[in-house]
């Protein structure tokens, strides 16, 4: 533009500058709209909304504007095309932009995991998504390195809470299986009685939140095992029945079961974590304290025990 006002140009020459000059302008906002448009997916692009708005003002003039008033406004088109757009460009065009994908994508999948994991990583990584100026220079390569940080802690984590929650399923099956009601069963039946604990374990070690794998342990325990429990009771209750000389006529599909019908026993099984054991202190302290304690518990027991319950353990 310097050159072109230096040079004096004719009034054709002046208003050709002048609508290549306008062009230029709305082409540029047409270039950064699509970018800005993706603010709700890379925040720091909301930086472009100041551009974007003085592109707007400063194109569609009349020629005669662009030979006056343009030059005033050329160095801060210059400042922002610098700071702003360059480097906008840039960043959604190359490498960085592709760490921030991975680094959002992260965050999405695993973020009801941090609340879990110790350090203020995640707090961080957060932060440097929601940095105005994250674009700028090698701020993403912390971020990167956050990101591998958080994942292997993360990863860690969950393999650990899936192994806490298979362990205390299997310490539950060999309780379970270690019961004289469950040696009276036959085969099939125990197979019947199990079969739940492979499939807790299958579930389990598909999933991907903590908070999900505790909260499966927790129904697991408090809802299909006692439904177990109440299973075992009554297969080991039913008595094989003889057949009848009809009976022994009869085909495959016309017999009956060889256990006859019996009532359900309704027998109410409860986790022995729900017991609520009356104790004036807050803690234990000596070998009185712990004797009290006992006692209380020893009484909260065997009062679930008289009304006709079973205590889970």
């Amino acid at each position: 533009y310097q050159e072109f006002f230096d040079a004096s140009p004719g009034a054709t020459e002046a208003r050709a500058l002048s609508r290549e000059t306008g062009e230029a302008l709305q082409n540029k906002m047409l270039e950064l709209a699509p970018f800005a448009a993706q603010a709700s997916l890379y925040p720091f692009l909301n930086a472009l909304h100041p551009v974007l708005e003085k592109l707007k003002a400063v194109s569609g003039k009349p020629y005669t504007w662009y030979l006056t008033d343009f030059l005033k406004e050329v160095d801060l088109l210059l400042d922002l095309k610098e700071t702003v757009i360059d480097p906008i460009r840039k960043f959604m065009s190359g490498p960085q932009k592709t760490i921030f994908d991975s680094a959002r994508k992260m965050v999405q999948a695993q973020e009801p995991n941090f609340a879990y994991i110790q350090g203020d990583g995640s707090a961080k990584l957060t932060e440097a998504l929601l940095d105005p100026e994250c674009y700028k220079g090698n701020r993403l390569q912390q971020v990167k390195t956050l990101v591998d940080t958080l994942q292997e802690k993360v990863g860690a984590h969950i393999e650990a809470e899936m192994l806490k929650a298979e362990s205390a399923s299997l310490a539950l099956k060999d309780r379970l299986s270690n019961m004289a009601e469950f040696g009276m069963l036959s085969v099939e039946q125990q197979a019947e009685i199990t079969q739940p604990f492979t499939e807790f374990t299958q579930s389990v070690g598909r999933q991907k939140l903590i908070a999900v794998i505790r909260d499966m342990q927790r129904r697991f325990e408090e809802t299909e095992y006692q439904h177990l429990l109440f299973q075992l009771t009554v297969l080991s209750q039913l008595k094989p029945q003889r057949p009848t000389s009809a009976q022994t006529f009869e085909t495959p599909k016309q017999q009956t079961s060889a256990y006859p019908p019996v009532a359900e026993q309704k027998v109410e099984y409860i986790p022995g974590r729900s017991i609520k054991v009356v104790f004036e202190k807050a803690w234990l302290a000596d070998e009185s304290d712990v004797d009290n304690y006992l006692a209380s518990m020893r009484e909260a027991l065997l009062s679930e025990i008289r009304s006709g319950k079973r205590i889970q353990i």
